[in-house]
């Protein structure tokens, strides 16, 4: 099934390049970060996140994708940052960072497993001290947020303002 997975998001990739895709930033009562790890692509520890379906606003696609990923639902999320993503193939892709102002309860254990196909890992760590299997744009993310500087990570465009002003 991992072998399926991988194959289907390679081809997705090179047929079909979404304009702006989301990643979402949550944290607990204690300040840790909910990240997953994928099924296919690199394996490491990401953010929740994906494409927006036709239509589908950065807000709505943010909670699907959180709730599909991670089975946690949040009431407000708030575009925190647009970011330019260089991609394997085919140039890049605009990525808006959302977050939630509220905090989501903590999970008994530090990692669980999802039924998601697409997500085999959901991990909830501590911001300070995020594992070596995290990828490096997630630990850059995570570390400006903590530290409260997420001014750092705009990577702002026209082509982005503009796609976000529509997608909002």
């Amino acid at each position: 099934m991992q072998v399926l997975m991988q194959v289907a998001h390679n081809v997705r990739r090179l047929v079909y390049r979404p304009a702006l895709a989301v990643q979402v930033l949550v944290a607990t009562d204690r300040g840790d970060v909910v990240l997953v790890r994928n099924t296919y692509g690199d394996h490491q520890l990401h953010l929740p996140g994906g494409a927006l379906r036709r239509g589908e606003t950065v807000r709505a696609a943010g909670s699907r994708e959180l709730r599909e990923e991670t089975g946690l639902q949040v009431d407000r999320l708030l575009v925190t940052a647009l970011l330019l993503r260089k991609l394997p193939v085919f140039g890049y892709q605009h990525v808006a960072l959302l977050s939630s102002p509220q905090t989501v309860e903590d999970p008994t254990s530090s990692r669980r497993r999802t039924s998601s196909l697409e997500v085999s890992e959901v991990a909830v760590v501590p911001a300070d001290k995020l594992p070596s299997d995290v990828s490096a744009t997630t630990a850059r993310i995570v570390s400006a947020w903590a530290s409260g500087n997420m001014a750092d990570l705009e990577h702002w465009s026209d082509k982005g303002r503009k796609l976000l002003d529509l997608r909002r």
